[in-house]
């Protein structure tokens, strides 16, 4: 039996970057329309006053009129943090809508609206738990993985010739949690390098990683995030 080459991020180097998922997804152009829209009429209001009509709202998307409160809160929270729509006045704790949510309002253009929070978006960053953003600070973390996949694909082709791909794993494996892409950014030809080498020499990839083992339930990160054979392309 012949033996199987394993790839691995040394411990030194392995650090978990999470990925959020709005709960929203299925319906993410909808929705964006929808808040930007209703946020951007909202006043200028105390926090428990701008998050109280910000929850009617939301309870008036399609059939959120059944969800129950923690579902409505996580979408204003989720909203706020990831797509920057509210905006907190730092002298009195007060909330407005942001220049975000007024301009794809007015312009309900949703690829200029990607196109700036593809290119903003990074790591750390508010989207993301507190506690989270401090370990990252800590770790010296500081990745935008949009300009690096392009980056990445772009390279990826004139090295090969062809349009290229990339698996969610070897992204994951290669980029994600190796602090030698996020923290030290080695150049992206490098990270190019080790997965063609990897897939030519049918190398699989270490998934029991003990930085992934829940402290609490001893489980480890869902197979789905590590070896999912979707490709982004």
């Amino acid at each position: 039996m012949s033996n199987v080459n394993t790839y691995k991020i040394p411990d030194e180097f392995f650090f978990r970057l999470h990925h959020v998922r709005p709960r929203f997804k299925n319906d993410v152009e909808e929705v964006l329309l929808y808040v930007a829209t209703s946020i951007s009429e909202l006043p200028i209001s105390y926090k428990t006053d701008f998050n109280r009509e910000l929850n009617r709202i939301l309870f008036g998307f399609k059939k959120n009129a059944s969800s129950t409160q923690k579902t409505i809160d996580n979408w204003r929270t989720e909203i706020s943090a990831l797509f920057g729509f509210i905006q907190e006045s730092r002298s009195d704790a007060s909330l407005s809508p942001s220049v975000t949510a007024k301009r794809l309002s007015n312009n309900q253009y949703l690829d200029e609206f990607f196109n700036y929070f593809l290119y903003a978006f990074q790591y750390p960053g508010g989207h993301i738990k507190s506690q989270n953003v401090i370990k990252q600070i800590e770790a010296g973390v500081k990745f935008k993985p949009c300009q690096f996949i392009l980056n990445l694909l772009i390279e990826g082709e004139k090295r090969t010739g062809e349009p290229f791909y990339i698996t969610a794993e070897e992204l994951t494996q290669c980029a994600y949690f190796d602090l030698r892409v996020t923290r030290d950014h080695i150049p992206v030809n490098v990270v190019v390098n080790t997965i063609l080498q990897n897939r030519i020499n049918h190398v699989e990839y270490e998934h029991q990683y003990k930085q992934l083992w829940n402290e609490k339930h001893s489980h480890i990160l869902p197979k789905e995030m590590c070896t999912g054979m979707q490709e982004i392309c």
